[in-house]
């Protein structure tokens, strides 16, 4: 822990010099927090060297004393546990209490090495190959602490709370410190311990954090996404300032990260992997539920960019399947690239069109199509349907010549009624058919048509395609999830969030109709009424009308604030910004 020139105290601080104990030299100090300064100390007896973190006298008077106290203790408690389980977290040794002298402390492990702030403040942008092993470590830090039997969120990552050192080997390993404001999660044990601290630090803290709402995993993800930019860019991703250099714009930072969005790493001068900047910027989402839900899903995601190598262009695709374990086959034109059950990944792909097949026995035979563009990393999943059973099973059984007359003529009917080599439906047709059960499940083509498959007595599955304009596209959906006939609408979801993403980076929410992000919410609303991603962004319009109201009215325009309001309530009813 290499101090720096601000964290370095007083020349007179009574304790350098001191031999607490008389086990422990205190040789420097390292740095000071909100309830502790930190202190290299040498063991007088076993001549090793330890990082000694002291609640100070001062600390120790007034009505808030015990509550500090209480909070220090269990900031020990935390990092006992923690340390034990992840050899990337700071391990504590010991905790003692001198209640005469006026100190409570702890002995932890000593990290000779340096902060991350520190280094990329050295080095600037760190490339991808470097940044990528860190990042892991770090997920596995994470999911210790979130996963653990006593889950805990950290509620102040930041660059400045990763030490960077080495191992034997001379590899880079990462240490995460502080948990001196974590959360146990779900279980506090004395909400007045919250009350300092739990915004964490501007610029890092996650939107809810800031707000004072409940913080989960999630929100000591959002600090990491910053963190991953940081490394990447060299800069901070909101005002573009260098990363890891102090500043005194906390406000615009608080601001930014609330409201704004971060800045595309293009901006930044810096060449980033496409799926790296992908991974990244979900991690930046203001709402949680479109971030990764899991350091160990984001470990999973940073794993498969890895896999692809050098090439900035790969793409990575994982298939998915409910329930999983189905067999599925990855190709591209007549070449097999993967074949296994799902989830399957396939790693290190070129831009381009690829086909998915459910080849499974156990289900019906399915295959779709997707485009991966440069540096994707992308999730599909495949609808399955499993075989019917009972009379086409009978019939495969028994190999009698009135048994097979029998398999023909049904064969034929089916052939004659639904054309298995892909039969085009009317929209009225589909309907018929769906209402008499012969049609189960349909997907949603990114050209915007519908196709699925029919089945004549549960015998002959026969694919079949509705072509659909966008203004019946909407009931046609209803109608046939009326019906009981599954609905998926993964092929123009993906296009849609694409486009709604651009929207947002050029600062379109609202007043252009058919390219801002309220029309790309409400046609993904259209697709699914309950489409999370839909509801999230009409939430980011309401959002952004209440700040333009704001705006309004500040500026002596209170009808256009008034207007804009009621807009904003027109999408989010309960918005506590846009009350009147």
């Amino acid at each position: 822990m290499t101090p720096s020139p601000e964290d370095r105290g007083p020349p007179d601080d009574p304790l350098i010099g001191q031999l607490l104990r008389g086990k422990w030299r205190v040789l420097q100090r390292l740095g000071a927090g909100s309830f502790g300064t930190v202190y290299k100390v040498r063991d007088e007896k076993g001549g090793w060297i330890e990082a000694l973190k002291i609640l100070g006298v001062d600390r120790l008077v007034g009505v808030d004393a015990e509550n500090a106290r209480k909070r220090f203790l269990r900031e020990a408690q935390i990092m006992k546990n923690l340390g034990r389980d992840s050899p990337h977290i700071v391990g504590l040794s010991t905790y003692e209490e001198d209640l005469e002298a006026g100190l409570i402390y702890f002995l932890m492990e000593f990290v000779e090495g340096k902060s991350l702030a520190d280094l990329v403040r050295e080095e600037g942008p760190l490339p991808p190959e470097r940044v990528l092993p860190l990042a892991l470590q770090i997920c596995d830090a994470l999911t210790v602490a979130h996963e653990g039997p006593d889950p805990v969120v950290h509620r102040d990552l930041k660059l400045e709370n990763l030490m960077l050192t080495r191992d034997r080997s001379g590899h880079e390993v990462v240490k995460v410190l502080d948990f001196g404001i974590a959360k146990i999660a779900e279980r506090e044990a004395d909400s007045r311990l919250t009350t300092v601290g739990t915004l964490g630090t501007p610029g890092y803290a996650a939107p809810e954090q800031l707000r004072a709402e409940p913080v989960d995993a999630r929100t000591d993800l959002f600090a990491f996404g910053v963190i991953l930019y940081s490394l990447l860019t060299g800069r901070d991703p909101w005002l573009g300032n260098p990363a890891g250099v102090p500043t005194t714009q906390i406000y615009e930072l608080m601001l930014a990260s609330d409201r704004g969005e971060a800045r595309p790493m293009s901006e930044t001068g810096v060449s980033v992997p496409p799926a790296l900047e992908q991974v990244v910027m979900r991690l930046l989402r203001r709402d949680p539920d479109l971030r990764f839900q899991s350091a160990r899903e984001l470990k999973g995601a940073l794993e498969r960019i890895l896999a692809g190598g050098g090439d900035v262009e790969a793409s990575s695709l994982r298939v998915l399947t409910d329930p999983p374990g189905v067999e599925v086959e990855v190709r591209s034109g007549r070449r097999t690239l993967a074949r296994g059950p799902t989830p399957q990944v396939v790693n290190g792909l070129a831009p381009g069109g690829y086909r998915v097949r459910v080849v499974d026995a156990r289900f019906e035979p399915t295959e779709m199509s997707l485009s991966l563009g440069p540096g994707a990393l992308e999730d599909v999943t495949v609808a399955v349907t499993p075989k019917k059973l009972g009379l086409a099973a009978s019939l495969r059984r028994h190999t009698g010549r009135k048994m097979a007359g029998v398999v023909v003529l049904l064969a034929l009917a089916g052939l004659a009624v639904v054309q298995p080599w892909g039969r085009a439906l009317e929209s009225e047709e589909a309907l018929r058919l769906a209402s008499k059960g012969a049609v189960r499940w349909v997907y949603l083509t990114a050209e915007g048509g519908l196709e699925g498959r029919l089945s004549v007595l549960g015998l002959v599955p026969a694919p079949f395609r509705v072509p659909v304009s966008p203004d019946s596209l909407g009931g046609l959906l209803r109608t046939l999830r009326n019906q009981g006939v599954q609905v998926f609408t993964w092929g123009a979801v993906a296009p849609l969030l694409a486009e709604a993403a651009r929207a947002q980076r050029d600062l379109r929410y609202y007043g252009y109709p058919g390219q801002d992000v309220e029309s790309y919410a409400r046609r993904l609303l259209e697709l699914d009424p309950l489409s999370p991603e839909g509801r999230s962004l009409l939430r980011k319009v309401a959002e952004r009308m209440s700040w333009d109201a704001e705006d309004a009215q500040a500026r002596g325009d209170p009808v256009g604030a008034q207007r804009l309001r009621e807009r904003c309530r027109a999408l989010v009813p309960e918005h506590p910004r846009c009350q009147p």
